[in-house]
């Protein structure tokens, strides 16, 4: 079993589909790990779960500032 993990600051939409295409492989699990659930700079884009993909929420516990 391959595991891909991605640490972004926010879970971007443009990316989900490359996170559900590479879950989609039985072989490989795919985690994505989000700092933040959301920014003002970035309307629309909120954390969210992700078909296939185990996400997870730090909510600023590495980051403060943005």
């Amino acid at each position: 079993m391959i595991k891909v993990v991605y640490v972004v600051p926010i879970i971007a939409p443009y990316a989900i589909p490359r996170y559900q295409e590479l879950a989609k492989n039985k072989d490989i699990e795919v985690h994505v790990i989000a700092e933040r659930d959301t920014n003002a700079e970035r309307a629309g884009w909120h954390f969210q779960n992700i078909e296939g993909v185990k996400t997870y929420l730090l909510q600023g516990k590495i980051t403060k500032k943005f």
